[in-house]
């Protein structure tokens, strides 16, 4: 079964191919397939469960990698994030990257604003490139697949990077009443502002969530089910509640 992950971008396709000159014009590293290597990987979404599992994190036996402003709150607890994934096109990703640490190496999107790249001079940059129909890319370089946040791109570039065996933490997908993320509302302008709306699943709920989330856990879902290297999923939330509801196998064809 061939499965297609729908990603539209928050800005134009001429944007996106502006974005990108200037990422290739900085000259960076760029990330490439690379053999497979022994340890566990986890990445890190700002979901409110993320709170629950700090010790855990803690003693984490591999490396970590943080999502937007997972990584301030990880920084915070005691936690320096090995890796930082970014995706978001928009300048105001920069706005997660205040505090960025000499030993984390950023993985950003070519497509990245270059307010990001500007908010990283003289850190540790790599430059990966998203899979996207609308965007030339020259030709040449690794895509990476996945879905519309940095959180669905992130298990296929830690693939491509030679990860085997991946954790994600955080990917709750929905809010808690009065704590949207794991740290502080109102912590980052740049925190979404779409328009909250409350699902149910599976007699479970309701969950307050938007829009991109909730492409965000259908996306999560069909990785989850299809991944070929070891996928582990901790969180609560409306994603928690959507990896436990129970999956109709589709007929077969006559």
């Amino acid at each position: 079964m061939i499965t297609h992950l729908d990603s539209q971008c928050v800005v134009s396709s001429e944007d996106c191919e502006r974005n990108l000159r200037s990422a290739l014009a900085r000259n960076l590293p760029l990330c490439s397939e690379q053999p497979e290597r022994i340890g566990k990987l986890a990445v890190v979404g700002s979901g409110p469960s993320v709170r629950g599992y700090l010790d855990e994190l803690r003693g984490w036996p591999g490396e970590i990698w943080a999502i937007n402003g997972a990584y301030n709150f990880l920084q915070d607890n005691g936690i320096v994030p090995h890796g930082f994934v970014g995706v978001d096109p928009l300048p105001g990703l920069a706005d997660y990257l205040r505090r960025p640490n000499e030993k984390t190496t950023f993985y950003l999107s070519g497509l990245c604003d270059p307010a990001t790249f500007d908010a990283l001079d003289g850190h540790k940059v790599k430059l990966w490139f998203p899979e996207q129909l609308s965007v030339n890319y020259p030709q040449g370089l690794w895509l990476v697949g996945g879905g519309t946040t940095a959180l669905t791109r992130a298990p296929f570039l830690s693939r491509m990077l030679g990860w085997r065996d991946l954790t994600i933490y955080g990917a709750d997908s929905s809010f808690e009443r009065g704590k949207r993320y794991a740290y502080r509302d109102g912590t980052y302008a740049e925190d979404s502002k779409a328009p909250i709306n409350s699902v149910s699943i599976n007699g479970e709920g309701p969950f307050d969530t938007e829009l991109c989330l909730l492409k965000q856990v259908s996306q999560l879902g069909v990785i989850a089910m299809y991944f070929t290297s070891k996928i582990e999923i901790k969180c609560g939330g409306l994603m928690d509640a959507y990896l436990r509801a129970p999956v109709m196998n589709e007929p077969d064809a006559a």
